[in-house]
């Protein structure tokens, strides 16, 4: 839930764009994990904790960790996640592939969070945020 005074927002923004677009803006219902259906003609996220959809199905390994989905590969094979061993350490980025079998990438001592699939498949963007330095950045990662 947001806090008293609070707004989320959805800005989109691109190379092409002039400037960034509020596509949508509320005081009731906190905004979390956008991501772009397949096509790019919409945009998925959650509200307040609950997205509705059909049934769950899981399809990331139970291996202690928390994991937090934000992109499916443009194939559609593969998936990008923040994974938590627990919330004192960093998030660190997986890759799920077509087997089943992540692969974590190692991303720093920085947390990092909402990792998106470029339109080619070859790269994969997360934000990034190090206590070293109290910085936010945007990062580009290959992925084979």
């Amino acid at each position: 839930m947001l806090g008293l005074g609070q707004r989320a927002q959805i800005w989109v923004g691109g190379p092409a764009a002039a400037s960034p677009e509020l596509l949508f803006e509320t005081d009731g219902t906190l905004i979390e994990a956008p991501n772009w259906s397949l096509d790019g003609a919409c945009l998925f996220v959650n509200g307040d904790g609950a997205l509705t959809g059909g049934a769950v199905k899981q399809v990331t390994p139970d291996d202690g960790s928390w994991h937090f989905l934000h992109g499916v590969s443009p194939d559609g094979t593969r998936l990008a996640y923040v994974q938590l061993g627990d919330f004192t350490e960093p998030g660190r980025l997986a890759v799920l592939s077509p087997d089943a079998r992540p692969v974590v990438v190692d991303t720093g001592p920085g947390h990092i969070d909402g990792p998106e699939w470029s339109p080619d498949g070859r790269w994969i963007y997360v934000n990034s945020w190090s206590p070293d330095s109290g910085r936010f950045a945007f990062i580009a990662y290959p992925v084979s």
